[in-house]
């Protein structure tokens, strides 16, 4: 499994980094529409280097963006 970062929007047009774990950017890009996302690129190579914990200070998980009231998904 690999760390992925998508470049996502949602319904409302709010625009977010998320990470999260996938064999393929593509398998992860599925897993992000299947919860209502617009995939819009895959940044994962920009970050390519980083530490986790890196990460994880600008992007936020498929966890923390289903929490997140203000999303709104395309569902």
């Amino acid at each position: 499994m690999q760390t992925h970062i998508a470049l996502i929007a949602d319904y409302a047009g709010h625009i977010a980094h998320v990470h999260g774990t996938a064999l393929t950017f593509g398998l992860f890009a599925c897993q992000l529409e299947d919860i209502g996302c617009q995939v819009i690129e895959d940044q994962s190579q920009d970050w390519h280097g980083c530490t986790q914990d890196e990460i994880e200070e600008d992007c936020v998980s498929v966890q923390q963006l289903l929490m997140d009231s203000s999303f709104t998904p395309h569902i």
